[in-house]
């Protein structure tokens, strides 16, 4: 290394590579470190929430985005909406949908925002379930009418 070069020429700025940094440098990564560490415990959570959590406390989950999953109980189509039922082992809710609905008896992910007092086609809903989207993990075996 050359000594010549400026903000080189006194011993105490040079550096050797077995020096770790420290001060600003440490806190910086121990920051990083808790803000990832965070991060990973915040998405981990994302899963869904209990439909019986959602009933027990509504006004908690009012006007937040929520994942549930369960069974379609009962399903009603409309031109241009729709509602279903989605029950898990805590209990059920009615989903809004503004698109196709899932038949009976498929399971489902329903990504939607929670919403009070809601009246669909003349029927008054208590608390019910927007939905952004809806996955169906498992399709509804074939019913057959004789």
């Amino acid at each position: 290394m050359l000594l010549d070069e400026p903000g080189l020429t006194q011993p105490s700025k040079l550096r050797t590579v077995s020096q770790r940094p420290t001060g600003m440098g440490r806190f910086k990564r121990t920051v990083f470190g808790c803000t990832l560490a965070a991060a990973l415990l915040f998405t981990s959570g994302c899963g869904s929430v209990k439909i019986g959590r959602i009933l027990s406390d509504p006004s908690r989950f009012n006007n937040r985005n929520v994942t549930v999953k369960g069974t379609v109980n009962r399903s009603v189509g409309a031109i241009v909406a729709g509602v279903y039922e989605v029950r898990d082992e805590t209990g059920s809710i009615y989903v809004l949908s503004s698109g196709s609905t899932p038949r009976k008896g498929a399971e489902v992910k329903v990504d939607g925002r929670v919403n009070s007092g809601v009246t669909f086609m003349g029927k008054s809903f208590g608390t019910i379930l927007r939905e952004n989207d809806h996955r169906v993990t498992r399709s509804a075996p074939p019913q057959y009418k004789p």
